[in-house]
């Protein structure tokens, strides 16, 4: 074999190697972006299944700050997949088994565990979350930001349906 076709043949199997690992990369992260965003539906289901416990606004509050916390996360970058599929499994089961304060409670501790951004939002949002949930308690009916959280609500049911 003459060292031109030695040459091209490296390089064609570098070439090969090359695309291998280009794509099992770009396969990869796909992988994770779509288990962050199912994971993302999944939180926003917990919003139709408020415990008995709860109020609709209050548990409303709850999901929408979890959702926002999901966001902040970044879990699609900062989680492996096999952490994106156990949380996957775990809002499973509280879907199925009917969700509570814990449940949101868990999910806000995972995030800060496994991600700088979900321990970030959870410094800087979590009093300010439960400040909120106890004025809107207070205010019932009349507070002033009912209408965000009933809309979330009303968003989420239509997108189940589709």
């Amino acid at each position: 074999m003459s060292r031109l076709r030695k040459t091209k043949c490296v390089a064609g199997v570098l070439l090969v190697a090359l695309l291998t690992v280009v794509m099992g990369t770009v396969a990869y992260q796909l992988i994770r972006v779509r288990l962050a965003d199912s994971l993302l539906h999944k939180i926003d289901l917990l919003v139709l299944r408020p415990p008995d416990d709860i109020t609709e606004l209050e548990w409303a509050m709850l999901v929408y700050y979890t959702h926002n916390l999901h966001g902040s996360a970044i879990p699609q970058q900062e989680m492996s997949i096999a952490e994106l599929r156990s949380l996957h499994r775990d809002l499973d089961s509280m879907l199925e088994s009917g969700p509570n304060r814990n449940s949101i409670d868990y999910l806000w501790d995972e995030y800060a565990r496994l991600t700088e951004g979900g321990a970030w939002y959870r410094e800087l949002y979590e009093s300010d979350r439960d400040a909120r949930i106890a004025a809107a308690l207070r205010g019932g009916e009349a507070y002033f930001d009912r209408s965000s959280y009933t809309d979330f609500i009303e968003y989420v049911a239509s997108r189940q349906n589709q």
